[in-house]
């Protein structure tokens, strides 16, 4: 099964992976944060960024979650950039 996955630093400075599912999905992670999130690659742009948003949100406590946000959403749709690795 082939997957698609990132690993990058945010302007922030925090390490983030994502890995795309076979299932039409995304699952992204922060581990500095203890972050992570599953996000449906069918939802619009506005509920990804609603997504993402509301989930940091619950998880921080201090922290520009907007901004962290604005710096994710791009990486979801920069398939230039990606990484392909095959599990076995």
């Amino acid at each position: 099964m082939m997957n698609t996955f990132i690993e990058e630093v945010l302007e922030s400075g925090h390490k983030i992976f994502i890995l795309q599912t076979p299932y039409q999905s995304v699952v992204i992670s922060i581990p500095k944060l203890n972050w992570s999130t599953e996000i449906s690659l069918s939802l619009c742009e506005e509920s990804k960024y609603d997504h993402i948003l509301s989930s940091l949100i619950f998880q921080m406590y201090e922290g520009n979650c907007t901004q962290l946000t604005q710096q994710i959403l791009p990486l979801i749709h920069t398939n230039n950039t990606l990484k392909q690795f095959t599990y076995n």
